[in-house]
């Protein structure tokens, strides 16, 4: 496997997954299963885990590879209180405790943050690519500001790539499977000088698709990404000069879409069977550059992050999932977007005191986005031009207090400022995909400019009364600025801004070990209290009784989103570990009354499970000559998940439960080969689905993946 620690592989990966420490080592030929304690950087300090006072889970590469996670999709059903859908591939809808966003305009922002080496992505479209030469990844629950150079209202995945080193090492995993799949992945690390040291890394996914277009004979959902990165750390000792270098092309058909009680529609009774008169297409470039500068001074690390990045998307997809021939209503959808970002921050990380530590940060970003989104209803196509261009400043600071041996305090404190300037051009294009540029197409043209500002709190109360045991109390606050509907239409619905949403987070959490750290048991609990929380809804068009309806920005009045996570990782015996997770997310609207009249106060927040589970045990053995032989299983399920405020039973998502198969041989000092099944028991689930039309005639969903199988062999020298 792709490992950078001699340990055992079953331990590493499961314990990694949910960020334990070490476990006790015995005596023996091979240590016993046990991991180093995994060190975090999710407060800005290289720590281990079980001493960050925040809700955070952290997967490394072991973990990855075990159970075959190659997008934000994969990751969702590892991490408590993480669901991420996708209404295609080039928007997944990222929801951490109930909270997130399904808004895809120019002018929206996500409400859980990516960001990549600590690099925010502001697009969903530049959010995705393969999890390629990955060290960890790490993902916070609740607000976050103080300590993040872009502030998030929900949460904040970070993926952290592995830096280039001084020893020569070269790894290779090649997969092939079913449906004709076909992925490689590998990195090859090593020193140019004696100071200079440079990787490069590569990922391929291949595979056909699993949904059949019977109208046209296509193969839907299929997979066809490439992913390069290249970097290069110059080591000066006290100064230190990272670069990086990344591209990511996918070029994919369409998503198959399940049709269920449509407009009386005669849909085909097998979900892997559609009848779409468009196959539709995803054409995606992403890439991006940054300079990781760091200095130590007589004041601690000065740290200075620029990054440029940018995305080009264009796709065409079904909206209604059938054919001309089966319903009366044909729907479907063109996007295109071009987005270009510039960040810059500055960090300083200070130890400045015996008790003192500060993290002090200023931070600006700038981004551009036009984006052509039309809905083409009977081959007449509404569509909006949107240009919208952010700036955003900010300051924070963040101290750490340790007030004796067992208890210490923390604070921060956060001002942001931002300012959006909004074009949002109405345009008649009837069977046109693209403007032609002839006046007569446009129906109005909106012009808007807003600012928000915001000071965003955080205190936090540390108790570790042993080694084992480690308490935390937290206040916090996030903000997210307002924003503009992708697909107004109406000249004031365009020129019309969301307030800011604001969210107040009340959480106490435990991480603690027990009998000699063979049971590693965290809890988390949390009370999130929202304003103005944001919601983008697909209403009734008044216009239009017939059409899909429209999509709207609005703030729901209030929201509450409460609950646990429980996380553990034991290991029973000397040659069994097992872990797993458990979160409960009661996320409604307290008051929330939509565009189309109806009142949804009470409802459970969209596009989010009330319960998730997660567990995986492994067993191994060692044979004599320094062979292992190891086998897993994985099980993850979630409770229903409604797609409209409204709770509508018919656009609802049905529970699911999802079971992974993993049997490996490892040669010792050699290569592993493995043997592959998710979804072993083919259970049919849906990952997505959009209420059409508005008035709940009817929906169309993604159906999820079905059984999977293959081989994968993994090979790594050096290191």
């Amino acid at each position: 496997m792709l490992r950078t620690l001699s340990i055992n592989a079953s331990a590493a990966a499961l314990a990694v997954a949910m960020g334990t420490p070490a476990l006790a080592q015995s005596e023996g030929a091979r240590p016993e299963p046990r991991v180093d304690v995994i060190t975090v950087t999710a407060d800005r300090r290289e720590r281990s885990l079980q001493d960050v006072a925040i809700a955070v889970t952290a997967v490394g590469e072991d973990f990855i590879q075990d159970e075959g996670l190659a997008d934000l999709e994969d990751l969702a059903y590892a991490i408590p209180s993480l669901s991420v859908q996708k209404f295609y591939r080039g928007a997944p809808q990222i929801y951490l405790r109930g909270i997130g966003s399904n808004e895809r305009g120019a002018g929206g922002d996500p409400s859980v943050g990516i960001f990549i080496d600590d690099v925010y992505v502001g697009r969903a479209a530049a959010a995705e690519f393969d999890y390629v030469n990955i060290e960890r990844i790490e993902v916070l629950r609740g607000p976050q500001g103080t300590l993040y150079g872009k502030n998030v209202v929900g949460g904040a995945v970070n993926v952290i790539t592995a830096a280039p080193s001084p020893d020569f090492e070269t790894a290779i995993e090649l997969t092939a499977g079913n449906y004709n799949a076909l992925h490689a992945r590998g990195f090859v690390n090593g020193a140019l000088t004696d100071n200079v040291y440079a990787s490069l890394a590569f990922g391929s996914r291949q595979r056909d698709g699993y949904v059949e277009n019977t109208f046209t004979g296509t193969d839907l959902s299929n997979e066809d990404s490439q992913t390069l990165r290249a970097q290069v750390l110059f080591d000066g000792g006290e100064r230190q000069l990272r670069l990086s270098a990344d591209y990511t092309r996918d070029r994919a058909l369409g998503l198959g879409r399940e049709t269920r009680d449509f407009l009386f529609a005669a849909a085909s009774p097998d979900p892997f069977k559609v009848e779409q008169d468009i196959d539709g297409y995803e054409n995606r470039d992403v890439w991006g550059f940054s300079a990781h500068a760091s200095q130590q001074t007589r004041f601690g690390e000065l740290l200075s992050i620029t990054a440029y990045r940018a995305a080009d998307y264009d796709a065409f997809y079904d909206l209604d999932g059938l054919s001309a021939a089966t319903t009366a209503l044909s729907a479907a959808q063109r996007i295109t977007e071009e987005a270009d970002q510039i960040s810059q921050e500055f960090r300083l990380t200070s130890t400045i005191s015996d008790r003192l530590d500060g993290v002090f940060g200023l931070y600006y970003f700038w981004e551009d986005v036009d984006r052509l989104a039309g809905t083409i209803v009977n081959f007449n196509n509404g569509a909006n031009d949107q240009l919208n261009t952010t700036n955003s400043y900010a300051a924070f600071a963040h101290l750490t207090y340790q007030l004796n041996p067992r208890w210490a305090v923390s604070g921060g404190l956060r001002y942001t400022y931002e300012e959006k300037d909004h074009q949002n051009t109405r345009l008649a294009l009837g069977g046109e995909l693209t403007p032609t540029g002839d006046p007569s197409e446009i129906v109005f043209v909106g012009d808007a400019s807003d600012s928000w500002s915001n000071v965003s709190p955080q205190l936090t109360i540390e108790y570790a009364p042993s080694e084992d045991l480690f308490f935390f109390g937290t206040l916090s606050r996030g903000f997210k600025s307002g924003g503009y509907s992708e697909q107004p239409t109406t000249l004031v619905a365009a020129e019309t801004a969301t307030d800011q949403e604001l969210a107040t987070n009340f959480e106490i959490g435990a991480k603690t070990q027990w009998f000699d750290d063979r049971l590693i048991f965290n809890a988390a609990l949390f009370y999130i209290d929202y304003e103005d929380l944001q919601v983008s809804q697909l209403v009734p068009d008044p216009n239009n009784p017939a059409s899909p309806g429209v999509t709207v920005l609005r703030n729901a009045a209030t929201a509450t989103s409460q609950g646990v996570e429980l996380e553990w990782n034991a290991l029973p015996f000397d040659n069994l570990s097992i872990t797993g997770y458990y979160a409960y997310v009661d996320a409604t609207y307290d008051e929330f009354i939509d565009g189309a009249g109806r009142d949804n106060s009470g409802n459970q927040l969209t596009r989010h499970p009330k319960h998730q589970a997660f567990i995986a045990a492994e067993t191994w053995r060692d044979r004599a000559n320094g062979d292992r032989i190891s086998a897993r299983v994985s099980v993850s399920a979630q409770s229903e998940v409604f797609i409209d405020p409204e709770n509508n039973a018919i656009a609802r998502l049905d529970p699911y439960e999802l079971v992974n198969l993993r049997l490996a041989y490892e040669w010792d000092d050699g290569p592993e080969l493995a043997f592959w099944a998710r979804n072993v028991f083919d259970e049919v689930y849906e990952q997505h689905a959009i209420d059409l039309p508005a008035n709940s005639a009817g929906r169309a969903a993604v159906v999820g993946s079905p059984l999977m199988f293959g081989a994968q062999l993994v090979w790594r020298t050096g290191g």
